[in-house]
């Protein structure tokens, strides 16, 4: 989840109200969801889209779920993927939270 507060905060304060981030967010999320191996394995898609997936968070999150809920692994064996998270969240947080006070100043 921490993940994914900077990327909502971001999306909306460069949004003009309510209606428009909406569809940011819709625009992000579908994607992200096709491309980070929710729906079908990542390792079945062409060379360009698994490298691309590599940046999307959710790819990550959706193999910490994967591997906790069906292995049963603990969370030493996911730790990579966790400071993926973690990283992409801190990195996020810092860019949406300038964006946003700045946005709020206009």
């Amino acid at each position: 989840m921490f993940s994914f507060i900077g990327l909502g905060i971001a999306l909306t304060s460069i949004a003009k109200d309510q209606e428009t981030a909406s569809m940011l967010i819709t625009t992000f999320m579908f994607p992200m969801m096709f491309l980070s191996g929710v729906l079908f394995p990542v390792e079945q898609m062409p060379k360009f889209m698994q490298i691309i997936s590599k940046f999307l968070p959710l790819t990550y999150a959706a193999d910490v779920l994967r591997r906790v809920m069906t292995l049963g692994t603990t969370p030493g064996t996911v730790s990579f993927d966790i400071i993926i998270l973690l990283v992409f969240g801190v990195v996020m947080l810092g860019i949406a939270v300038p964006l946003f006070k700045k946005m709020m100043t206009r």
